[in-house]
């Protein structure tokens, strides 16, 4: 049997990818209260990130009842949008 077919195949990894840890709407809403300004190192402390990752990337799952002031390095345009319609504010950070 050839070399090629003996050894295992593993999957590809990107060397360049920036990996983005995902926090959603719905638990910023439970977790925070209306003007907190929401850091990644106070999502750390609320336990919804890991403090091994370094980008925080904001989604729109769920809704959003109260003015938050939220840092974070990513917003999808959706969460933006729900975000600021609050009347908070959405911060990138860089």
């Amino acid at each position: 049997m050839p070399v090629v077919r003996r050894i295992p195949k593993r999957g590809f990894v990107h060397v360049r990818k920036n990996p983005y840890q995902v926090v959603n709407l719905v638990s910023l809403n439970k977790k925070f209260n209306a003007g907190d300004i929401i850091t990644p190192e106070k999502l750390v402390e609320a336990g919804l990130i890991k403090p091994a990752y370094g980008k925080v990337k904001v989604l729109a799952k769920g809704a959003l009842d109260k003015p938050l002031e939220i840092h974070s390095h990513s917003f999808s345009s959706k969460a933006k949008a729900v975000i600021e319609k609050s009347g908070g504010k959405a911060v990138i950070l860089t």
